[in-house]
């Protein structure tokens, strides 16, 4: 089983793994944070796994992602710096949402991507989209 790092954060809701990717600056740490959020209020467990570097490796048809033990438990604040959170160390990546510029179609294609040899849904969503926790908690309930 190969590892591959990455500059992403991971998520993790009730049992699925929500592998945030995009450039430095896109909000991969906001939008965990609100994720995590927008998930309790809900009533649904919801824990930081990684933020800014994640190890992926694929085991019986499954994408794990776990946090850089080097950075484990904390997670970036804008102006803050960097704070410790509660976490999880481990998840099964069930969605990756890529955060960029570009406004995604109003009726998307399904798409997917693959990742350390495992092919995982996928979702592109603008980087700062006012909804984009409730989008993505759509997602995995779709």
């Amino acid at each position: 089983m190969s590892t591959t790092h990455i500059h992403a954060t991971v998520v993790v809701v009730g049992e699925a793994g929500v592998l945030i990717r995009g450039d430095s600056g896109t909000g991969k740490s906001t939008l965990a944070r609100r994720l995590v959020d927008a998930a309790e209020r809900s009533g649904r467990f919801a824990l930081l796994v990684g933020d800014d570097r994640i190890a992926l490796s694929g085991s019986s048809g499954r994408l794990i992602a776990r946090g850089h033990p080097a950075v484990s438990g904390t997670i970036e604040f804008s102006g803050l710096g960097i704070l410790d959170c509660r976490h999880e160390p481990a998840a099964v990546i069930r969605l990756v949402v890529d955060l960029g510029e570009d406004a995604p179609d109003r009726m998307p294609e399904a798409r997917s991507v693959v990742l350390a040899g495992i092919k995982v849904r996928a979702i592109t969503l603008h980087r700062r989209s006012e909804l984009a926790a409730e989008t993505v908690l759509a997602a995995l309930a779709g």
